[in-house]
């Protein structure tokens, strides 16, 4: 949805989904929107350059710092 977006700030998509992860109880349509407007955030932020946008799911345990 947001590829044309992306394209045209030249910044590319990634996508790193980890393989059985659980499911969530979440409305899905209120999901889908607050992710979509993380990732125009990212896009806008990277205008004036190109960029990549990494999403990426894993379980919290998972998460390194």
């Amino acid at each position: 949805m947001l590829q044309n977006e992306a394209n045209r700030h030249s910044v590319t998509i990634r996508t790193h989904l980890t393989e059985g992860l659980p499911k969530v109880m979440a409305d899905r349509v209120q999901l889908q929107q607050a992710l979509m407007n993380l990732m125009l955030n990212g896009i806008k932020a990277m205008r004036d350059r190109s960029g990549r946008l990494s999403i990426k799911s894993q379980l919290a345990e998972d998460v390194k710092c």
